[in-house]
């Protein structure tokens, strides 16, 4: 069933449609909140998190077909509200806490897996985002652009720079 019904019948009461709902999309925020906190705890505490506040705040969703976008921005929001909480977000060192996590090889599927992910760590939190979105997440960059409310333009040129970025530190 698509997005727009399902999140039209959650409107109405139908608890097992946001079931459903819960069921297409856990893993894609897991995987994005993972990128962005890089701690697994604090991983699953967000998803959960964004689904309720997603199931107490359905009826302000407007368009039901951005229901996909909507939560990913409330996972965004609740990340980098975590991030502020940890006091973080000048002086993250992923790169050590990168050891700690084991990531499923579905996420990553380059050879050099944790030269990559060493790599992609050592970049600042916008770069780090953007391009876990687009080559990681896979999105287009039309739905990047709504994701995180930036023109069509800047979000390319945002991942061309990211990608520039992840290559100078990768020739390292």
């Amino acid at each position: 069933m698509i997005d727009k019904e399902l999140v039209r019948r959650v409107k109405k009461g139908d608890v097992s449609a946001f079931a459903e709902l819960v069921e297409k999309y856990e893993s894609d925020i897991f995987t994005y909140c993972l990128f962005i906190l890089k701690d697994r705890e604090d991983a699953k505490d967000l998803t959960q998190d964004t689904f309720l506040k997603a199931f107490v705040n359905i009826k302000s969703l407007k368009n039901e077909e951005d229901f996909k976008f909507w939560l990913l921005r409330i996972a965004r929001n609740s990340c980098f509200k975590k991030l502020r909480k940890r006091k973080l977000e000048k002086n993250l060192n992923f790169y050590e806490e990168e050891k700690e996590i084991k990531i499923d090889e579905e996420i990553i599927k380059y050879e050099k897996r944790e030269k990559l992910i060493n790599a992609i760590n050592k970049l600042d939190k916008k770069d780090r985002e953007i391009l876990t979105l687009r080559d990681i997440e896979g999105y287009s960059y039309e739905e990047i652009s709504k994701i995180l409310k930036i023109s069509l333009n800047l979000t390319k040129v945002r991942i061309y720079r990211a990608r520039k970025n992840l290559k100078k530190i990768l020739g390292e």
